[in-house]
């Protein structure tokens, strides 16, 4: 994030030579206080991306101990690999959550107008 003149709000973006200003819209945590379902939406995501740490935790911890025996070297491996793919969820959790929560916002708005012009 880049401030200068006229960059006081949080989540302002300083882009190009004309300092042209836009309101970042994801990762906002007003985005998931909107209302109820937000609220809920987040909460699932956040079960999710806790079910994938721990499920990352087992499987690296399970892989280390597996690695004491020679036998259990390619079940060791692929605890691994299934641990490393667990941790590329979660950042893809966490784009996929506000993603969601960035629309449900959109269609919150364009409700609204809809609601307006009749």
């Amino acid at each position: 994030m880049i401030s200068g003149p006229g960059a006081s709000a949080p989540g302002l973006f300083l882009f190009g030579p004309r300092a042209i200003f836009c309101r970042m819209k994801l990762f906002d945590h007003r985005n998931r206080e909107r209302n109820a379902d937000t609220r809920r939406v987040y909460a699932l995501f956040e079960i999710a991306h806790t079910a994938v740490d721990f499920g990352a935790a087992l499987c690296f911890t399970l892989g280390s101990v597996l690695f004491f025996w020679k036998q259990y070297e390619t079940p060791a491996i692929w605890l691994f690999t299934i641990g490393s793919v667990l941790f590329m969820v979660k950042p893809s959790l966490r784009l996929a959550r506000e993603i969601k929560l960035w629309r449900m916002g959109k269609i919150d708005r364009l409700a609204e107008r809809e609601q307006k012009d009749s």
